[in-house]
């Protein structure tokens, strides 16, 4: 199970030698410098740090970890990079951050952190949901995802993409909404929008966006008509 952020006094002490040390009250050294450096500190697990430029992206410091931690970086489509096993030494490394959205990195000891990487830095901004006429769209921002539960009237709009969002107008892509129980519906679309779609059976919908590479994104829905009363 991954452990929560420890929230804990920080020290920050200077040496005979020159040597700037930030640690905590139980002694673990965070950080530690003989010259000037500037560093953030994060207290909270449900906080994300955004980055909105290159140069913002380059001001980051590196990734560190302490001896025993294993550091583990998940890119906003899912795909996780370990940065280092059980280290047997403390050690750094350069964030690589390739692509926008939301980066999450996670430290078995530490816990975890959360970078959103602005589109425009990457250049890899697509479109998340487009009409022809104003209209009122909802965006799930809070939860993790892909995963949901939801009641059937609030149901949003499905996103969908033929190119994992990079907005080739005419790349195809499939979503098929697979039910709890009874026939599945396939929705063969191009580009990259969102979808209206109504779950009419209540418990868990399968959703299965397949993209023109192949590529694959599922989520389960659970879907519930909100509130019954029942008199016996």
């Amino acid at each position: 199970m991954q452990q929560k952020l420890r929230k804990i006094p920080l020290l920050c002490t200077m040496s005979l030698a020159g040597v700037l040390v930030l640690h905590a009250s139980d002694g673990v050294v965070l950080a530690q410098t003989d010259t000037a450096a500037m560093f953030d500190v994060y207290t909270s697990d449900s906080a994300t740090y955004s980055v909105m430029s290159a140069a913002e992206v380059a001001a980051l410091l590196p990734v560190t970890w302490q001896v025993g931690e294993t550091v583990v970086v998940i890119s906003p489509s899912g795909g996780e990079t370990v940065l280092v096993t059980g280290a047997s030494v403390a050690g750094t490394q350069e964030l690589q951050f390739n692509a926008g959205g939301i980066w999450t990195l996670t430290n078995t000891v530490q816990g975890t952190a959360r970078v959103g990487v602005a589109w425009a830095v990457n250049g890899d901004g697509g479109v998340l949901a487009e009409c022809g006429v104003p209209a009122a769209y909802g965006v799930d921002s809070q939860q993790p995802g892909p995963d949901r539960k939801t009641k059937r009237k609030d149901v949003l709009p499905i996103s969908y993409s033929g190119d994992d969002w990079i907005g080739n107008a005419s790349a195809v892509s499939s979503v098929n909404f697979i039910p709890p129980i009874g026939e599945s519906t396939v929705l063969h679309l191009s580009g990259t929008g969102a979808t209206p779609f109504t779950f009419d059976k209540e418990g868990v919908w399968t959703v299965r966006l397949e993209m023109m590479d192949g590529s694959v994104r599922v989520a389960a829905i659970g879907v519930n008509s909100g509130c019954m009363i029942v008199f016996r």
